[in-house]
């Protein structure tokens, strides 16, 4: 498996089963398990930001473009919806 850091730098991953890994009691390899996801996606995954395009003329414009196909079934309220009026505005 690749993962891929927020820099673009690829870490190849495999699976392990080390001993120390290895649990009788569900509770213990539940908590650990847990951990290890913590920890991956502190260090592996970017910022909320990183997937989030900021607002501009063609992203509005197109918006409101879908929006107005849309309002023709049903009425259309959505957060970017009004984001994109008023960036225009």
């Amino acid at each position: 498996m690749l993962l891929t850091l927020p820099n673009m730098v690829c870490i190849q991953a495999y699976r392990d089963q080390a001993q120390a890994f290895v649990f009788d009691n569900e509770d213990k390899a539940q908590i650990v398990g847990l951990f290890l996801a913590e920890v991956a996606v502190d260090h592996f995954l970017p910022w909320p930001a990183y997937y989030v395009t900021p607002m501009n003329i063609g992203r509005a414009v197109d918006i409101l473009r879908r929006a107005a196909d849309e309002c023709k079934p049903r009425e259309i309220r959505r957060p970017r919806l009004y984001e994109a009026l008023d960036f225009l505005e």
